[in-house]
């Protein structure tokens, strides 16, 4: 299930994956969606050198699909190189170039066997060596399409190969009889529907036209999943925390944003609380720079966010005060009678992209602030922030399940995904610091110090993280939907009917 059309499904640039592209392509390694353990997969194994060299050793007998221009030629170590090397393109197109910064070269040693040495430690690689979005392609198939933004142009390794599409539709995937695991997949073939709008959504559920949807491809909220157990009580759940912190992002180059008083301000004022029962359903919880949920031995504990400024209940002392201090640095920062504000939206994802700003305009009339909301669709949108010809938005920012992506590339001067204009020269340092820091421990000093630096210097409003649940028919078998992997194994998925 689609919520709408994706601009791109190439998996080095998309920031709206179309969810088929994690049935075609498949990453370096992969991080187990039960247990968190990153296991090998067409990397068959890594060996360290030394802290800054490393071997990824190729799996052997691995092809890709047999579509040209490639025509089901082998894997190798060449294609390592070559999607390595395109991840981390100096090009705000590639969104998680950011990623693979501390990376000095990367060279194929022989057909099976590729070096990667780091300018320094690197404690995150493994991790974002697994990022189903690091996909491994094929350099003739980009040669050929000049991009892989066309889901028909999608060649990769995976289990099930591109059929057919219908643009707003939906569409195909047939089995890969050629795939590396050997008597994998299960099922003879996959579908897509692209569907708009909740009502829609839940109403598949219910008749059995989908068979399963997960995280942002048709994973509902607690109060959809309340509504499909009333008439399908054997439909199967599963809470999967999302790897998507949702924000307000703003445009630190254009004033007010460039003003930390009026930023302060606006966080004081948004009451979290509120959007997250409106917008969630309560299926969510407070996030600071690091989801809690998701990285509990690295995060702010989500106790000690719901005490802060900002994030501390309205209807208390300390949230009537918040409000106090937000006029009066309002007031300091030259807006004693308060002030207007542009602001952008997208129904795309409704509940990502708009209504936690629709809610915040509301809130912010408290403290004198107006905000003005624009409709663009979402390739708009993106293209905006891409230019940073934005203002005020809403969305959220899937990342790698690694503390390092949460917060480098959104948050460091060159992240790659830092479209606000954020650049702090002390987080620099703690983001390098942090990234070639070995030891947990002493990684974790160095996270939490970069948060309560985050949270002081606001280049976002941290709303929630959000909890979201994976829906299965009574027959889906063998379906692990995980954190970074929507629909687990997919090759693993089997119908019991």
């Amino acid at each position: 299930m689609l919520p709408g059309e994706p601009s791109s499904n190439d998996p080095h640039t998309t920031v709206q994956i179309n969810a088929p592209v994690s049935f075609i392509y498949e990453s370096f390694l992969r991080q187990n969606p039960a247990t968190g353990v990153i296991e090998p997969h067409v990397v068959a194994r890594w060996e360290n050198l030394s802290e800054t060299e490393m071997v990824l050793h190729v799996r052997q007998g691995v092809h890709f699909q047999n579509r040209p221009p490639v025509n089901g030629r082998p894997m190798t170590s060449a294609d390592v190189v070559y999607s390595l090397e395109r991840i981390r393109t100096n090009d705000p197109r590639f969104t998680r170039r950011s990623q693979l910064v501390s990376v000095a070269k990367i060279e194929a040693l022989d057909a099976s066997r590729a070096k990667v040495t780091f300018k320094e430690p690197n404690a995150p690689f493994l991790t974002y060596l697994s990022d189903h979005y690091n996909a491994v392609v094929p350099k003739e198939a980009v040669e050929k399409f000049g991009s892989l933004d066309k889901v028909e142009d999608s060649i990769g390794t995976g289990p099930f190969i591109f059929e057919r599409s219908t643009p707003g539709v939906g569409g195909t995937l047939k089995r890969n009889p050629e795939y590396w695991q050997k008597g994998r997949p299960y099922l003879d073939g996959a579908t897509w529907s692209a569907i708009t709008d909740t009502g829609t959504l839940v109403a598949a559920y219910r008749t059995g036209r989908l068979d399963m949807g997960a995280e942002f491809w048709g994973g509902v909220s607690a109060e959809d999943k309340q509504s499909i157990q009333r008439t399908n009580a054997a439909m199967q759940f599963l809470p999967v925390p999302e790897v998507r912190p949702n924000v307000l992002d703003m445009n630190l180059t254009r004033k007010p944003f460039d003003d930390v008083r009026v930023r302060r301000a606006i966080n004081l004022a948004v009451d979290r609380q509120e959007i997250i029962e409106i917008v969630m359903g309560g299926s969510a919880q407070l996030s600071g720079p690091v989801g809690s949920r998701l990285f509990p031995f690295y995060a702010i504990p989500e106790a000690e966010l719901a005490k802060m400024p900002g994030l501390r209940h309205k209807n208390t002392p300390g949230g009537q005060q918040d409000i106090a201090d937000a006029k009066r640095l309002l007031a300091e920062a030259g807006y004693p009678n308060g002030l207007t504000i542009e602001a952008e939206g997208s129904r795309y994802v409704y509940w990502i992209n708009l209504q936690p700003m629709e809610l915040a305009k509301n809130q912010l009339r408290k403290i004198g602030i107006t905000v003005n909301i624009s409709l663009q669709d979402q390739t708009t949108l993106f293209a905006m922030e891409e230019r940073r010809d934005f203002n005020f938005h809403s969305r959220g920012f899937s990342t790698a399940v690694e503390v390092d992506a949460q917060l480098t590339i959104r948050h460091s001067c060159t992240g790659s995904r830092n479209f606000g204009g954020f650049c702090d020269p002390v987080l620099e340092k703690l983001l390098a610091e942090q990234r070639r820091t070995l030891d947990p421990e002493k990684r974790k000093a160095i996270v939490l110090q970069a948060q309560h630096l985050l949270i002081d210097k606001i280049p976002q409003i941290f709303l929630f993280e959000p909890n979201r649940f994976a829906v299965m028919q009574p027959w889906v078998r063998g379906a692990v939907p995980g954190v970074g992997l929507a629909f687990g194994y997919v090759e693993n998925i089997w119908f019991a009917k």
